[in-house]
């Protein structure tokens, strides 16, 4: 099981990269500011995606499954990254 955490904990993480470059490039065809502000400032970039919801849903949507992905992987694996105990 730990395993198949580990795989669905990966491919999640993939997954949300692409969503995540998926929304850079449309941000990037708007132009270099827009592309360079949802870069460097997240309030920017959520800003963006309301204003340009038509275009930039499918590319979060696909960020948002991996993500859940990812964290389903770490359930089942049973990772702990807010341990702070030794």
């Amino acid at each position: 099981m730990i395993t198949l955490g580990y795989l669905l904990f990966c491919l999640g993480c993939l997954i949300a990269l692409a969503g995540d470059i998926g929304f850079l490039v449309i941000a990037r065809r708007s132009g270099p500011a827009c592309f360079w502000s949802c870069m460097l400032l997240p309030p920017v970039s959520l800003i963006f995606f309301i204003l340009n919801l038509k275009a930039t849903w499918k590319p979060v949507g696909i960020s948002l499954v991996g993500l859940v992905m990812a964290g389903l992987g770490c359930q089942i694996a049973g990772m702990d990254f807010f341990e702070w105990t030794n």
